[in-house]
């Protein structure tokens, strides 16, 4: 049995990209000095195979990397809208005190005076905190050690 060999002529016209390609020809050349020029065209499709896979496998890998990040933010961000909807919530409900009890021109802020309740909540509020991100970062800490 005798294989045949499919024998093709590469033409280069004069043209910017011909010239590219033959600078490039007689680089890989200089990196093979004992490959003729068919085992050198050989090497630059290897080369485009391998950089093609790398290719796809970056693209899969930042659309995996994408995936993990948007799933550790989305705890985040709906902890940050229920913060502002809450906060929203009790704007509204003061408004609507403050129009009940005619407090329409006059307010005392809480760095004028404070009353205990809100010193209580705020207090609160910190032990709350404090607690989440207590929890988060033995999670965090849980993971890491699983993985």
């Amino acid at each position: 049995m005798t294989s045949k060999k499919n024998r093709r002529h590469l033409y280069f016209n004069q043209t910017e990209m011909s010239q590219s390609a033959l600078t490039y020809l007689d680089d890989l050349s200089e990196k093979y000095p004992t490959k003729n020029p068919t085992e050198l065209l050989g090497e630059v499709f290897r080369e485009y195979e391998t950089l093609k896979a790398e290719k796809i496998k970056n693209s899969e890998l930042a659309i995996d990397l994408a995936d993990q990040v948007v799933k550790r933010l989305r705890p985040m961000f709906l902890r940050a809208g229920n913060a502002d909807k809450n906060s929203r919530i009790l704007i509204e409900l003061v408004n609507g005190i403050m129009f009940e009890q005619q407090y329409n021109d006059t307010i005392v802020l809480t760095d004028e005076l404070i009353t205990s309740p809100v010193k209580k909540a705020t207090r609160k509020v910190e032990r709350d905190i404090e607690s989440v991100i207590k929890r988060n970062t033995s999670d965090k800490s849980d993971r890491t050690e699983v993985e």
